[in-house]
């Protein structure tokens, strides 16, 4: 008895319709124009404070780059 009762979801299984999967309908975000900043304005930051900003603002760019990447893969690829 025990056997039939697990063996009863394993032929259950085999008796339902193939999932469908569809992809999320998603819009991109619109890439934000954002405000330039002059060489005055960051003449009073010392050179590692600069370095790590850039730096800072490069990550962001990639990681926002690849997430952008990532949504394009999944919503409009076949």
């Amino acid at each position: 008895m025990k056997g039939l009762l697990f063996a009863i979801p394993f032929i259950l299984t085999g008796c339902c319709s193939q999932p469908v999967y569809e992809k999320p309908k998603i819009s991109l975000p619109i890439v934000p124009v954002l405000p330039e900043v002059s060489s005055q304005e960051v003449s009073c930051l010392s050179k590692e404070t600069f370095t790590n900003l850039a730096r800072r603002e490069l990550k962001l760019r990639d990681y926002s780059e690849k997430c952008i990447t990532i949504l394009k893969e999944v919503t409009f690829n076949e």
